[in-house]
């Protein structure tokens, strides 16, 4: 498998799992007849980066022992299948790209494969990427280059990285990479 990885800052968070990014503009605040302040402008600054527009179908990789958590992973499924629809994840149809096209706000659980430690209990940046490779590979998940893989570790699982020393200074990470000569994107969370 050839992987090429771009990284990004894993500062910023994923829009895949939060719904939409964190405010990055100052917001203008106004009180309203309860007393409480009301944000007045809707801004999420805008980063250059691609807009993902269409339905997006997500394909989530659980790697480690789940063996005993088949209840979280019903839950995060049943979440996955629902979060597309929600009122929730259509804000993000209110943040169009430079050239004005916007997310479709939809969003579709593609299912899933489990991984039981096929690169062992520590991981680097470089084998979350190679996690989704090899489910794909092995087709627990499709190949889909416009879908989202999202890599969720059993708890005993410690992901390494020296630049950005994972879960000291972040616990997600997301890029590209590439499988049979298709690219994907892939997020991790741990």
């Amino acid at each position: 498998m050839q992987a090429h990885r771009k990284r990004h800052d894993c500062s910023r968070t994923c829009p895949v799992l939060a719904g939409s990014a964190t405010a990055q503009n100052a917001s203008t605040n106004t009180a309203n007849s309860s007393g409480s302040t009301t944000r007045t402008d809707r801004s999420i600054e805008y980063h250059n980066g691609a807009v993902l527009t269409g339905t997006q179908i997500v394909y989530v990789v659980w790697y480690g022992d789940w063996s005993t958590n088949t209840a979280q992973i019903l839950i995060l499924a049943d979440f996955l299948s629902n979060l597309g629809s929600s009122p929730y994840f259509q804000i993000n149809t209110g943040y169009p790209n430079s050239a004005g096209q916007a997310p479709s706000g939809d969003l579709a659980f593609g299912g899933g494969a489990t991984d039981a430690y096929s690169h062992g209990a520590l991981l680097t940046e470089a084998d979350v990427a190679d996690v989704v490779g090899n489910a794909v590979l092995t087709g627990g998940v499709p190949l889909d280059p416009s879908g989202i893989y999202v890599v969720l570790t059993s708890p005993d699982v410690t992901v390494q990285d020296g630049a950005t020393q994972f879960c000291l200074t972040c616990c997600n990470l997301h890029g590209t990479s590439e499988v049979a000569g298709s690219g994907f994107r892939y997020v991790f969370v741990g």
